[in-house]
């Protein structure tokens, strides 16, 4: 799981680098929420952590694949190429 931290912090200096703001301590606690239940429930990674997050905790909005977890505010093409959200689609 923090294999997903550290490549999360370099894709964020990655896209400082290119002159993009970016925050990575934001990045790496995404990945990290993000992964949270991987070892447990690979199989079922990542609704099993997107629903346990939903149900108990206060977050506004659960971390997960596809559009629903992008971050919205994100160039899509951005999030693509990050690898953030591998079930987004053009």
């Amino acid at each position: 799981m923090l294999n997903v931290e550290t490549a999360m912090r370099w894709y964020a200096r990655h896209w400082i680098s290119v002159g993009w703001q970016e925050d990575e301590e934001l990045y790496a606690v995404t990945g990290l929420l993000h992964d949270f239940d991987y070892e447990l429930h690979p199989a079922e990674h990542p609704a099993w952590g997107v629903a346990y997050l939903r149900d108990n905790t206060d977050l506004p909005g659960a971390p997960g694949s596809g559009r629903e977890g992008c971050g919205a505010e994100q160039p899509e093409e951005k999030v693509q190429k990050q690898g953030l959200c591998s079930g987004c689609e053009p």
